[in-house]
């Protein structure tokens, strides 16, 4: 079996420089054997508001999904997802505190596992995945929506 290994990664970002607000990538490899059967996770991130108390709440999110998802006992990637982003919706006040209304609308997420040839998408916002085959580009959000 064969992995896919990328050579080169490369973000375009078309954020305008005006805009207020914070961005973060995160991706997470196997840590053990047991955690090479569910692949490796991808989390970009944006919250388009001012407000430094949303410095950390990117990489709090991150570290949430990483933890359920590397914890989950089915083999199933998109189980795993689903379970791992389950557990962010569960109790939104319990993890936002007093600062939930602000981030309605202004919070935009895209989560992707990759194991094998197999990769499981999940967003939120105005996110968009797409990928390029056959000098075609696909947009993977829009077939979701």
């Amino acid at each position: 079996m064969k992995w896919i290994q990328p050579i080169t990664l490369e973000a375009f970002l078309n954020i305008p420089q005006k805009e207020a607000g914070f961005f973060d990538s995160f991706v997470y490899g196997p840590a053990n054997a047991e955690e090479l059967e569910r692949g490796y996770l991808f989390i970009l991130g944006e919250i388009k508001t001012a407000s430094p108390n949303f410095t950390y709440f990117l990489n709090f999110l991150a570290s949430i999904i990483r933890r359920e998802y590397y914890s989950a006992a089915g083999k199933n990637v998109e189980q795993n997802l689903s379970r791992a982003l389950e557990r962010i919706n569960e109790n939104p006040e319990r993890l936002f505190a007093n600062q939930l209304p602000s981030l309605f609308g202004n919070i935009h997420i895209l989560v992707g596992a990759l194991v094998r040839n197999t990769l499981v998408l999940g967003f939120t916002g105005d996110m968009r995945a797409m990928i390029l085959k056959q000098n075609e580009i696909c947009d993977l959000t829009a077939l979701a929506s």
